[in-house]
């Protein structure tokens, strides 16, 4: 059986992932993006407000992503809501996450993509799941769950 306790350390152990959001004219698109999990299983990400992910979030906030490790061949399928972070301060709390995460002190500018954007404000989304399916090849057999919120 899947726990919380599974997803959570498989999803603290990655950095990167596909967001999957949907346009004004229902088509799909999808991202890369670098996110950081808090331990209630909240979700955040950093964009500009001019990318159409923000556009599209905007619209629609229903939202898919997708964490995979190819190596171990172990994906998370996360369903959930994304909306904006509206608190002033924490872009910066974010920036500092990150560069934590990402072991380069202050040097976020050169890991992450989005910061040498220049379409619109830095902004903080957040995303909350309702759903995780957690699935795992790497093994002899298929070992598979789902944990809802």
């Amino acid at each position: 059986m899947i726990s919380k306790e599974i997803v959570m350390e498989f999803l603290l152990r990655n950095k990167l992932s596909t967001l999957a959001t949907i346009t004004k004219e229902v088509k799909p698109e999808a991202d890369t993006i670098y996110y950081f999990i808090e331990p209630n299983f909240d979700i955040f990400f950093l964009t500009n407000s001019g990318t159409q992910k923000y556009k599209n979030i905007q619209y629609q906030d229903d939202v898919c992503m997708v964490v995979t490790d190819a190596e171990k061949k172990i994906t998370a399928k996360i369903k959930g809501k994304a909306a904006l972070v509206l608190d002033k301060d924490f872009p910066k709390k974010i920036l500092e996450k990150i560069a934590q995460m990402a072991n380069t002190g202050d040097k976020f500018d050169t890991v992450y993509p989005i910061l040498k954007r220049n379409d619109g404000a830095l902004v903080v989304m957040k995303i909350i799941p309702f759903e995780i399916r957690y699935s795992d090849y790497g093994g002899d057999g298929i070992e598979e769950g789902t944990v809802t919120f």
